[in-house]
């Protein structure tokens, strides 16, 4: 199975909006995307 490019930007985008708004009030004290960019580039950068 063959996933597109931009399917996959916007399964990150959906995932980070709801990270966003499940956790934006717990990880207050973290930079925004600091950690979600390491989770996104591991997850995806294997083919």
């Amino acid at each position: 199975m063959t996933v597109s490019a931009d399917a996959v930007q916007s399964s990150v985008a959906a995932l980070n909006k709801l990270q966003e708004g499940r956790w934006g009030d717990i990880q207050w004290d973290k930079p925004p995307n600091s950690h979600r960019r390491d989770i996104s580039a591991t997850k995806f950068s294997g083919n």
